[in-house]
């Protein structure tokens, strides 16, 4: 059970980074794993016009009480959300289609019929061919998430 939405941010995280460093990123001409900025953390440093990065958000949009309370009189909510996953390659090396759609794929999969420790559960992975922009090529990756915090 969570106990408030930092937690379950962190955890949601922790999944991507496990999957995000297991990746084979050499099968896509990559030294190492792509940049990834962080949802109010922003990015250490500024992106290099040449490398593909990604950008990782989950936003809570809403919740409702799941139950009147639990085994010990703590109320109950459930809190639901959606994981954004911007997945960002430069055209400038040909492969840009490929190495952000593989991202994307990376980002769907860390979430796909798992949860986490806490319980927080993942629906609807899918990811988003958004096309070519300002030199770069675009996917998306959303998971929907819910979970069960104690309030």
């Amino acid at each position: 059970m969570i106990l408030d939405p930092s937690i379950a941010r962190d955890q949601m995280a922790d999944m991507m980074i496990a999957a995000w460093n297991a990746a084979d990123w050499a099968a896509y001409g990559l030294t190492a794993a792509p940049e990834i900025e962080w949802q109010g953390r922003g990015g250490d440093q500024k992106q290099s016009p040449s490398l593909p990065y990604a950008i990782w958000q989950a936003r809570h949009s809403g919740e409702s009480q799941a139950g009147l309370s639990d085994q010990i009189g703590n109320q109950l909510w459930e809190p639901i959300g959606l994981i954004i996953v911007q997945c960002k390659a430069p055209l400038i090396k040909g492969n840009g289609f490929e190495v952000a759609e593989r991202m994307a794929i990376i980002a769907r999969n860390a979430y796909r019929g798992k949860q986490t420790p806490g319980c927080i559960w993942f629906r609807n992975a899918r990811i988003e061919e958004v096309g070519p922009d300002a030199g770069w090529f675009l996917f998306n990756a959303y998971i929907e998430f819910e979970y069960n915090e104690v309030g």
